[in-house]
């Protein structure tokens, strides 16, 4: 056991739905009774070999059926990673099919997470190939990389489902925008080119001023929003009672140590970018 989780556990309600799927299937329906479809992520899998890969890939399908026959209108995530793509990119692509493919039978989406920007050139190439096959298929793209409008024009023709980021916030780099102020406003300006391109889109933020923007556009294929568990809680319900699609992250498993971590850490960071923006040192 990680020294640290005992000092994680207070947090570990708000941000996980559960250790098990049956706790997860149960926090799910709750959700959904209160017009808020759950994103299902399995916390803490991974492969570094070829063989784990249907191990993990069985998993992810009894998430699939188990919402299914609960009649839960959800949505999965998964990781590349997950799926032994550092280990061979040619069965992450037939494991990551066979879950694809049973949630499109389902007419479930599946999500493709992105990490970290060392991997995004891989994770486009992954997902333009499941596109060509399967159109339940959605990708992330991290909107403090510089290269996020061009990722997303180079998208477009094939009628992708795009969720939209923040990403975490970066080192300065030549690669990626470092300052608040400046993944903001890119945010906004690339939630107004997937309402001018009438894109599928998903917003991942909890930001008040980029929801706000949002709300003043038109999106007439489709715009969702997408908040983690634990955040935004009044908020996320507003906006369902306002009749907007509004899906909430729901992690759940075993090895929740990192993910909780993560959360907390994040939490304390964005307390430090609101001082500094407050002080005036953002954009420093």
């Amino acid at each position: 056991m990680c020294w640290y989780k005992p000092f994680l556990k207070p947090f570990v309600s708000r941000f996980i739905a559960g250790e098990t799927l049956n706790e997860a299937i149960s926090y799910g329906k709750r959700l959904q009774k209160k017009g808020i479809f759950p994103i299902y992520d399995l916390l803490g899998e991974g492969a570094s070999r070829k063989e784990e890969t249907v191990r993990i890939g069985d998993r992810y399908i009894r998430l699939l059926d188990e919402m299914q026959r609960n009649h839960i209108h959800g949505a999965i995530a998964l990781k590349l990673t997950a799926f032994a793509l550092d280990a061979d990119e040619e069965t992450c692509f037939r494991s990551v099919s066979r879950v694809v493919r049973h949630a499109h039978s389902l007419k479930i989406i599946v999500w493709i997470d992105m990490e970290g920007s060392g991997y995004t050139t891989h994770t486009l190439k992954m997902y333009r190939r499941l596109l060509s096959d399967f159109d339940n298929v959605g990708i992330c793209i991290q909107l403090y990389l510089k290269r996020a409008k061009r990722d997303i024009l180079s998208l477009l023709p094939d009628e992708p489902k795009i969720r939209l980021v923040k990403g975490v916030y970066p080192q300065k780099s030549e690669l990626t925008y470092h300052t608040h102020a400046q993944i903001n406003e890119n945010f906004k300006q690339l939630i107004t080119l997937m309402s001018e391109k009438n894109a599928w889109t998903a917003i991942g933020t909890h930001d008040m001023n980029i929801i706000s923007h949002a709300l003043t556009l038109a999106f007439p294929t489709h715009m969702e929003f997408q908040l983690l568990k634990g955040v935004r809680d009044d908020e996320k319900q507003l906006l369902a009672e306002h009749h907007y699609n509004i899906g909430e992250y729901v992690p759940f498993g075993e090895k929740w140590e990192k993910y909780v971590l993560r959360r907390f850490t994040e939490r304390m960071r964005n307390i430090k970018w609101i001082i500094l923006s407050l002080i005036g040192l953002d954009k420093k």
